[in-house]
């Protein structure tokens, strides 16, 4: 019994110890969600010029 108490408590502690609550500092994933960002303004900016050019090419054929 002795035995099982002394591994009990020093897992208890350690268990304890690594579920504090403190936030991480900075966003981990930062990095990636500023290059989905860019990725997602280049997109709006090709869809734009794509369908500048359709119109373009419309009214050319008229």
């Amino acid at each position: 019994m002795r035995r099982l108490s002394g591994l009990v408590l020093p897992a208890l502690l350690l268990a304890l110890s690594a579920c504090s609550g403190d936030e991480p500092a900075e966003n981990v994933f930062k990095a990636q969600t500023d290059t989905l960002g860019k990725a997602e303004q280049a997109n709006q900016m090709l869809e734009e010029a794509a369908a500048a050019q359709r119109k373009a090419i419309d009214t050319q054929g008229r």
